[in-house]
């Protein structure tokens, strides 16, 4: 109980299972909109350089403002941008984790050492579901170029570029989800890229 001026006042006792819980949920929420918000910060400089870049590439070559070119480059560009950040990603891990395994293995304390291997469980959900949203974008990217790239030799418009399509080819095979996409976008007609 606690003393407020005249009064007694009774509080009940904390329960600090619940506020916990209750804590790692606001977390959570908190770190995946972080990560949302840092995407769409990526996505909106991304484009931006590439708008850039277009208008520059656009007046050398004199294009007018609707160019179906100047759109296929603006994609292009956003969708570079995030084939790099999907690289960055798995990097960026792959130190973490090594960092996590050398942190579990020095760790001596049993409890310590189970909050560690824990905490790395959850850093892998994490990038997990970063690597698939990163992804999944891309394929959408994917069908809105090959929506725009119309030819008649069916090729896709990844086929003009062989290493970018190499390191598609192995991001999609990576998600296979986004596979059964690529064959529903197929479905519905059209000069797609189906994985």
């Amino acid at each position: 109980s606690s003393r407020f001026g005249s009064c007694n006042v009774q509080r009940p006792p904390l329960n600090t299972r619940h506020l916990h819980k209750h804590k790692m949920a606001d977390c959570r929420l908190a770190m995946r909109t972080l990560v949302l918000a840092q995407v769409a910060a990526n996505a909106m400089a991304v484009v931006h350089r590439a708008v850039v870049s277009n208008e520059a590439v656009r007046r050398a070559a004199g294009l007018s403002v609707d160019s179906p070119d100047q759109v296929m480059g603006t994609l292009k560009g956003l969708f570079d941008g995030y084939v790099t950040k999907y690289s960055d990603e798995q990097a960026s891990w792959q130190e973490a984790k090594a960092e996590m395994d050398k942190l579990i293995n020095v760790t001596k304390d049993e409890q310590a050492k189970e909050s560690a291997i824990n905490e790395k469980f959850k850093m892998q959900s994490a990038h997990d579901d970063k690597l698939q949203s990163i992804a999944s974008f891309m394929r959408t990217l994917d069908g809105a170029i090959a929506a725009m790239h119309v030819s008649g030799d069916g090729k896709t418009w990844l086929d003009k570029y062989p290493d970018t399509k190499k390191q598609v080819d192995e991001i999609y095979k990576a998600h296979p989800a986004l596979l059964a996409q690529g064959s529903r976008v197929l479905a519905a007609g059209g000069n797609h890229l189906v994985h």
